[in-house]
Order: C-alpha cells, then structure tokens, then sequence
C-alpha cells in the first residue's frame, strides 16, 4: 500500500466545510481566526465574514459576555469547558440550545494562542425533554386524582 502524508490542512478544510456543529477557533482577544460554514451560516455570514469579528458584533449582550467569559475563563485557567448546555439566538429569531466544548489552543511554539469551540445543536433534544417532563407531571396528577378518588371512597 502506497504510504502517502496526510494533508492535515486538507482535513481540517473538509472538516469545516462538512460538519453540520459549529467549529471556531478565537485568537487571545476572542476574535475569531477560523470558522466552519455552519457555524457562519448560523450568523447569516461567510466564514470570511467573520474573522477578525468577536461575538459581540452577533450577539445580543447577554450571551456575547457570556461566551467571552466562558474564552476568558479557558485561557486563565487552561482547561475546557466540556458540554456546556446553552440558550442562543437561531437566524429565525427564536431560540436553540447547543452544546458547547471551548479548549485552549496552542501555537506551534507551546503558547497559548486563544481558543477553539465545537457547538452541536441539542434543541431537538432539549424539546423531547420538555415534552416528556410535562407527561410526567401530567401522570403525577392523573395519579393523585385516582388517589384523591379512592379516598374520598373510603370516607
């Protein structure tokens, strides 16, 4: 078998043009260097669109200062935030909710060179969650009523 190198920028360029999560990555100033295409689509930009841009110049001020403090708090302490359910705006005005993992990304060097997020839409979940929780408070009432019921039987 032919053993040729791996074109890792070829990779990483599939990677960002295909994948249906949001894949960034932040400079130390929290702008963005580079940008998957759903991630872009999202904010109604080009992944071009968006470099150089910080989540302030997207998002309302609520979740733009919490994204930058959840950057800053990687970079201070150099560790991820793993799987962090979040509220944001969807392009139709409404709300979803992702699930955000933010690492530390270094330079070639060793240094801390800002960071980088992956965010998968969990909305579609989190409404299934929603759903079954009033089935089930639904079904506690359903059940003290028969109880209630079956008391009043009794007296």
């Amino acid at each position: 078998m032919d053993k040729k190198p791996i074109d890792k920028g070829l990779l990483l360029d599939s990677l960002l043009e295909t994948s249906p999560d949001w894949i960034y990555f932040k400079d130390l100033h929290h702008r963005f260097v580079l940008v998957s295409r759903t991630k872009a689509r999202t904010l109604r930009k080009s992944p071009e669109g968006l470099l150089g841009k910080t989540d302030c110049d997207f998002y309302p001020e609520d979740i733009a200062e919490e994204s930058r403090k959840d950057d800053q708090w990687v970079l201070d302490n150099e560790e991820p935030i793993i799987t962090k359910e979040e509220k944001v705006p969807d392009p139709g005005g409404g709300r979803s909710w992702v699930s955000t993992t933010k690492a530390p990304r270094y330079d070639r060097s060793g240094n801390l060179a800002g960071t980088l997020g992956i965010s998968r839409d969990i909305t579609e979940r989190k409404d299934q969650e929603v759903k079954l929780e009033s089935v089930q408070a639904l079904a506690r009432e359903i059940k003290l009523t028969n109880t209630r019921r079956e008391l009043h039987k009794l007296v």
